[in-house]
């Protein structure tokens, strides 16, 4: 079984802008056209169904982010009418760090059975290690919700990471039993720091998500081994990268085939529970 563990989509009717805004500040980053940023399908949640028939993907969880404190219950609904409707997807919820009703907010999405949440520091404007969140992983912790959070280097915040692994390590002392999916292999481009501050542990995970044209693959793999496989989920960021690519990358580090096995969809049920 193969699990996409990171994915993103739009309700139909924002997807075009959400995608044509998310492009252009990928696109001013890199110096380039908009329509030169590679993408992998139009954000909605028949363009990925359709990505995961094509690419022999069995499921995908969907990751929503609540961009603002108004958006919080919208995006909250999205994820738990998604989570009704549909088998082969199932989606995290997300809390903004300003939503004066976060932490009820947290509570409705785990009466409700959603497995976790997303937060996106840059595009949420807070550092990881805020005092501000730390009501949230404390309730986090204590319910067993998982938080998927982007680490690394953003293109909206090229001058400041807002998780850097550094940072991502005290909040891990801090919370011991809080369940972490650090995005991007730990921190996107800012691997050696991965290797010199995160401390292996049974609660702290990573994905792959679009990892491949900018790893090494000799540092891929101390990751790697570093973390353990069971601590590795494999991701693409769906509709940014291309899955297939992804899971070739990874197939390219020749781990043992049980490693292999559990990276590609095993940890993902372990972690989130079975679609």
């Amino acid at each position: 079984m193969i699990i996409d563990a990171h994915t993103h989509i739009f309700p139909d009717a924002v997807a075009p802008r959400a995608m044509e805004k998310l492009t252009a500040v990928m696109a001013q980053y890199a110096g380039c056209l908009p329509e030169e940023v590679p993408v992998s399908h139009k954000g909605t949640r028949e363009a990925l169904c359709r990505q995961l028939e094509t690419s022999g993907i069995d499921h995908a969880l969907v990751l929503n982010i609540a961009t603002s404190p108004r958006q919080e219950s919208a995006v909250n609904d999205g994820a738990l009418n998604l989570n009704r409707g549909n088998q082969r997807l199932k989606a995290l919820g997300s809390i903004h760090p300003d939503s004066p009703g976060a932490l009820e907010e947290l509570e409705r999405l785990n009466e409700a059975g959603v497995p976790g949440i997303k937060l996106h520091p840059d595009y949420q404007d807070f550092l990881v290690d805020d005092q501000k969140l730390y009501p949230v992983y404390e309730l986090c912790s204590d319910l067993g919700l998982p938080i998927v959070f982007h680490a690394g280097f953003d293109p909206l915040s090229p001058d400041l990471c807002h998780c850097p692994p550094e940072k991502a390590a005290r909040v891990i002392k801090d919370f011991p039993r809080l369940k972490i999916v650090l995005a991007h292999m730990g921190g996107m481009e800012m691997w050696e720091d991965v290797v010199q501050y995160l401390p292996a542990s049974e609660n702290l995970y990573m994905d792959t998500a679009m990892v491949y044209d900018c790893i090494d693959p000799v540092l891929y793999k101390k990751i790697i081994r570093t973390h353990g496989a069971d601590q590795i989920l494999f991701g693409s960021d769906s509709p940014w990268h291309d899955p297939l690519i992804e899971i070739q990358y990874l197939q390219s580090l020749r781990l043992k085939d049980e490693e292999e096995e559990a990276i590609l969809g095993m940890n993902v049920e372990r972690l989130f529970g079975p679609f």
